[in-house]
């Protein structure tokens, strides 16, 4: 047993670490949500869970020393607590050592005796802390390493990537630090919500105006006046440039330059597009009409 001693105040749990105010904010949604026998004593929980650290932290073999909290120890520690309580100790022993591997790595081993420990509800209120580890940890980092995160992990459509830097910016605001970062995450959120609009804006496909008569011109029909929208236009410019092996790879902003001159879409959205390209909202009219033009071409496939 470690010779921790017992914190009296909360705040020197939450005031200063992201990762327990999320522990602490989970574990009051799960108190609502489950409705727990007994008032819960988040004071205890955290102190419980640090001393357990601080034994696992001294251990050249932190798994066998879990082992034994899991068996006996935790109980005599806890005395005649709910098995909840237990519970909720082994998970947020799990997302911290899950937090803290690059330390040791035999804290994986105890991390899979710790989930094997409690069930799939308290799993599934946990989990959601680790997924969002960056963000958490985000309050150290700079915001170059926060843009690059958005890029290259946030997978889905600027609602998802505004409501990332929503909550990261809710984190350095709360600790109230790093002024600079918070206005550069202000700023990008502005510049996310003007590219969403550009997004859902459609432009006329206006004919260029030849010699032939306007009866014998078929791309004068309704059928050629049909709106047009940023993603199928680009999908199809991409689309035609990779049938060239000298601009198949050829670096996507100056790709997005030649689109952005084409079709007057805006090149910094046409970027961001091509990073995460999707044509699964889009009109499937359009689709099939550049894809009806590309078949009348010879050109067996398809842009989508």
């Amino acid at each position: 047993m470690s010779d921790y001693v017992e914190k009296t105040d909360l705040d020197d749990f939450i005031a200063d670490s992201e990762l327990n105010w999320s522990l602490y904010e989970t574990m009051l949604i799960m108190e609502t949500q489950i409705r727990f026998p007994k008032t819960l004593d988040t004071l205890k929980v955290f102190n419980t869970t640090y001393s357990i650290l601080e034994d696992l932290k001294k251990d050249k073999q932190p798994q066998e020393t879990i082992t034994k909290y899991l068996s006996y120890l935790l109980f005599d520690l806890l005395g005649n607590n709910e098995e909840y309580v237990e519970s909720l100790v082994c998970e947020c022993l799990r997302v911290i050592l899950t937090f803290s591997v690059s330390e040791n790595p035999k804290y994986s081993f105890c991390l899979l005796k710790l989930k094997g420990s409690t069930n799939d509800l308290y799993h599934r209120y946990f989990d959601a802390i680790i997924d969002r580890k960056f963000e958490i940890e985000s309050v150290n980092k700079e915001f170059d390493e926060i843009k690059e995160f958005e890029v290259n992990e946030i997978h889905g459509g600027y609602d998802d990537r505004i409501n990332f830097y929503k909550r990261v910016l809710a984190r350095f605001k709360r600790r109230g630090i790093r002024p600079d970062i918070v206005e550069q995450i202000e700023k990008e959120i502005e510049l996310h919500r003007k590219w969403q609009i550009e997004e859902m804006m459609i432009i006329p496909h206006v004919p260029v105006e030849d010699s032939v008569t306007e009866a014998d011109d078929d791309n004068n029909s309704s059928d050629s006046k049909r709106l047009r929208t940023k993603a199928v236009t680009s999908a199809t410019i991409m689309f035609l440039l990779d049938k060239f092996q000298e601009t198949r790879n050829a670096d996507i902003t100056k790709k997005a330059k030649l689109i952005a001159y084409l079709t007057d879409f805006s090149e910094n959205t046409i970027r961001q597009w091509l990073y995460k390209p999707d044509l699964s909202r889009c009109n499937k009219k359009e689709i099939d009409k550049v894809n009806k033009i590309l078949s009348e071409l010879n050109i067996k496939e398809s842009i989508n």
